[in-house]
């Protein structure tokens, strides 16, 4: 009975061994099976588009394949991921899956290879191509292109007009049009449209895009063949899986357009050698001259404005204008600005250069003649554009007015002598000799001292007109350096220039005001202030040149200016009187 009872306990637990051993193999077959690929058709027609799905029910098995295995014989058009949750029984399932959009390059048996995804691998898939149905004799394109330019010749860095049209007869579910690539060229585009089009009797929608193409070296531009890839919503398409989400995105459609090519000529040998190669269909220069309230004056800049304009030429492509020297005014270039805009067809460039002039002489100031030489591309000529000279009259600086003259002293007319009038008839009781002669007495000393009275007042007069004027011009001169000294302690360049500028005017009698100053120091070989104030220039007039080249320090300036103030008064060569300078320096 226990040999029984044991045999019966030895043959459940053989059962129980078996039953592992057969959960274990079933457990591995389904985890080899855990990733899956297939395709959604088996064969194809070149031109049609076949989708590969990779999936899962491992949440944390990845799903990316090695797509470099596809490119020999397949274009990966789209790529998605997806997931999906379900329930059987109260227990929760998830599926993962990547989908790949892909394209047949040839016809043939075409495989896709098995995946290996981590310990996992998928099977290879097969799928036959065949050739797309030749279209029947007279049936207009789907899809197709127009590549048209303005002309097959041109200059190096003119403008050439491209065109790039795509028709389509039905609508698009999706495409990808590119912009052309053409090599040694700089490439704009200018706009794109939509609009209705008739070819050969068959009404299609087009997409217009307009390019500026500007050759950067002569010889031929060759523009290649641009590809168009993308889809169509036929009304009798029919095809997609039952099973792939991207079923019904309509039929997949290429279209290729012809090469174009075009002759880029040189600049013409008549163009001038020495200057920048100007090509355009249209140049436009305007010149527009700018002084200060009241007119020009010495030390004050004078701003010339010029402007460029030309249609058919990137902003980029303006040469730089030079300016001829002059002898009677500095000249200061700012930095120019430009811009490019689009007008249609053509690209617009316009550049703008200022120039400040400073006058160091009254009088007039001729501001020379400009020649600019460019390509009429349309006309096929040499043409210039002129900007004439002009003729600015200066006037002194402001404070170099002259000095109006004191006022002559009123001369004192010496009075005759008072005769006495012959007496008339005189009374019985006239006024006896004695008494005539005291009154005379008294009369003449009376005069006599109104006459010391007029003369101390008219003395004391001049002195008080003296004291007060020399006490009102030093006043002044002690205004001037206080406003230099606090815009120098600032750091203000302007407000010193103006303060300085009315002092050494004033006070020193140099009429050119700073840059009579700068000429003063440099005859008196003080080259560190001459310097200092052609810097103070600079900062005025040429601010963008002076910002990486020349810096201004207000203070150094200020300690600069008042030490060479007191050595030329110290020495006499100051061309001014000493009893003009300011009895102290502010420090």
């Amino acid at each position: 009975m226990r040999a029984n009872r044991l045999q019966h306990y030895q043959s459940i637990r053989a059962a129980s061994v078996i039953a592992l051993v057969l959960w274990l193999v079933l457990f591995s077959i389904t985890a080899q099976a855990a990733v899956d690929a297939r395709i959604d058709r088996s064969s194809v027609r070149l031109g049609e588009t076949i989708t590969l799905v990779v999936e899962t029910d491992d949440a944390s098995q990845p799903l990316d394949i090695d797509t470099s295995l596809l490119t020999a014989d397949f274009h990966l058009l789209d790529t998605r991921n997806e997931s999906m949750v379900s329930y059987t029984n109260g227990v929760q399932s998830a599926t993962i899956r990547t989908l790949y959009v892909l394209e047949p390059k040839h016809t043939g048996k075409l495989s896709i290879p098995g995946f290996k995804l981590g310990k996992l691998s998928t099977r290879p898939i097969e799928i036959a191509v065949e050739d797309a149905p030749a279209a029947a004799a007279g049936e207009p394109p789907v899809v197709f292109m127009e590549v048209e330019s303005n002309t097959d010749r041109i200059y190096v860095h003119s403008q050439l007009a491209l065109t790039v049209r795509l028709y389509y007869r039905y609508s698009l579910t999706e495409g990808s049009l590119p912009d052309p690539r053409v090599e040694h060229a700089s490439l704009v585009k200018l706009g794109e449209t939509s609009m209705n089009a008739t070819r050969n009797g068959v009404g299609y929608r087009a997409l217009e895009r307009v390019y500026a193409v500007f050759p950067e070296r002569s010889g031929e531009l060759i523009v290649p063949e641009i590809s168009f890839l993308g889809r169509v919503n036929e009304p009798s398409n029919k095809r997609g899986s039952l099973f792939t989400p991207m079923r019904n995105r309509g039929r997949r459609v290429r279209t290729v357009s012809d090469v174009l090519k075009i002759t880029v000529d040189p600049r013409p040998a008549q163009y001038p050698a020495a200057t920048d190669w100007l090509p355009a269909r249209q140049l436009v220069v305007n010149s527009q001259i700018k002084t200060a309230k009241g007119g020009a004056r010495v030390g004050e800049p004078i701003t010339r404005v010029i402007e460029m304009k030309a249609v058919g030429l990137l902003d980029t492509m303006f040469p730089e204008i030079s300016w001829p020297a002059m002898d009677n005014a500095r000249v200061y270039p700012d930095a120019p600005e430009s811009v490019s805009r689009n007008s249609g067809q053509w690209v617009t460039g316009r550049k703008v250069h200022s120039f400040a002039i400073v006058p160091e002489n009254t009088g007039e100031l001729l501001l020379p003649e400009i020649s600019i030489p460019w390509w009429d591309t349309v006309a096929d000529k040499l043409k210039y554009a002129v900007i004439p000279a002009e003729l600015v009259d200066v006037l002194p600086a402001l404070g170099d007015s002259a000095i109006p003259a004191e006022p002559e002293p009123v001369a004192v007319q010496e009075l005759s002598p008072v005769k006495p009038s012959q007496p008339a008839s005189m009374p019985v009781d006239a006024l006896t000799s004695q008494q005539k002669s005291w009154w005379q007495i008294l009369a003449i000393t009376g005069f006599t001292l109104w006459l010391l009275t007029l003369l101390l007042w008219w003395f004391n007069r001049g002195k008080s007109v003296q004291i007060v004027a020399t006490s009102s011009l030093r006043q002044d001169q002690e205004n001037s350096l206080l406003e230099f000294k606090n815009a120098c302690n600032k750091n203000q360049p302007v407000a010193a220039a103006t303060a300085l500028r009315q002092f050494v005017i004033r006070e020193l009698d140099i009429a050119d005001g700073l840059s009579g100053l700068e000429k003063h120091c440099r005859l008196e070989e003080f080259d560190q202030l001459a310097a200092s104030v052609e810097a103070l220039n600079k900062q005025l007039y040429a601010p963008e040149q002076g910002k990486g080249t020349v810096s201004w320090d207000g203070k150094a300036f200020y300690r600069q200016f008042t030490s060479w103030l007191k050595a030329t008064a110290n020495t006499g060569k100051s061309k001014t009187n000493s009893n003009t300078l300011p009895p102290f320096y502010p420090e």
